[in-house]
């Protein structure tokens, strides 16, 4: 899935660990202190810290943006399966695909429970790790946390969302709000605006509809003939808010970071059919 891993150090903040190297972009990718962990069981997730799951979700997703190179980021060559720079793509195609996978995983760890009261508690879970994600200012994940419990094959669950406690409910809808695309992502802007690049992990769909946006609807050479330094100067400002910067400080367990590797996912197809088997429509 990520184009192959050899074992290798690695240095991060917190020490020296054993990790494994992405062969597609030389980058270090997931880095965990036992390689011979293979499962974590879906109960321990369940019951972990909330605070140490969405630690663990922002050093995945740190030591991932670590990697981004501006070359990935410049001329939409994120839109493209393959040019003249090939492998340089690896790593924020992947970071920009995760998006979809927390999302999936959300959905999909609520579906897998038969009993309504389970699926009530792994919803309560779910949104403790995502307010634990917005202090963080992780708003990759953060995002992709709220879209994934506003998934319709989710959000039919009627019966689900009577067992979860009101004051959960009513924190999805104030988070509903802050991820809202109204005034071009206002409530987003206003969570990162002033803070320190390092501190936060931005939220990349934006960032590549900003660049589209700029490379598509603004001309590098001008009519007559001179470099449009305006275009240029936005460019460089939507790639540092990407790359480089950040050091992988943040804490994590082993044994998450390699189950949320391997975490398994359902597509909106399944997700749908198992969504009707749990609660079927009332005619």
């Amino acid at each position: 899935e990520y184009g192959g891993w050899d074992k290798g150090e690695i240095k991060l903040a917190t020490g020296k660990w054993t990790g494994l190297l992405c062969r597609s972009c030389g980058g270090t990718l997931h880095a965990q202190t036992q390689l011979k962990i293979q499962y974590l069981p879906a109960a321990t997730w369940l019951t972990s810290p909330p605070a140490t799951i969405a630690s663990t979700l922002t050093f995945l997703d740190r030591s991932l943006l670590a990697t981004v190179r501006p070359q990935q980021l410049l001329h939409l060559r994120f839109t493209k399966e393959n040019d003249e720079i090939g492998h340089f793509h690896c790593s924020f195609r992947e970071m920009c695909g995760s998006f979809n996978h927390y999302s999936q995983w959300v959905a999909s760890e609520i579906v897998r429970r038969e009993k309504v009261s389970e699926r009530a508690q792994v919803v309560v879970q779910l949104l403790k790790v995502a307010s634990h994600l917005h202090r963080q200012l992780n708003m990759h994940a953060f995002f992709a946390f709220i879209s994934g419990l506003s998934f319709s094959s989710i959000t039919r669950l009627h019966r689900t969302w009577s067992k979860v406690p009101k004051k959960y409910r009513e924190r999805l809808e104030r988070y509903r709000q802050l991820v809202g695309m109204e005034g071009n992502f206002r409530a987003y802007e206003s969570i990162v605006q002033g803070e320190a690049k390092e501190t936060y992990v931005p939220l990349l769909m934006l960032v590549t509809k900003r660049l589209t946006a700029v490379e598509e609807n603004s001309p590098t050479l001008q009519a007559d003939g001179l470099i449009n330094f305006s275009k240029l100067r936005l460019l460089d400002k939507l790639v540092d808010e990407v790359v480089g910067g950040r050091e992988v400080t943040t804490t994590s367990l082993p044994e998450l970071v390699l189950y949320f590797q391997k975490a398994s996912v359902f597509d909106e197809k399944e997700l749908h059919r198992r969504s009707l088997l749990l609660e079927p429509r009332v005619k």
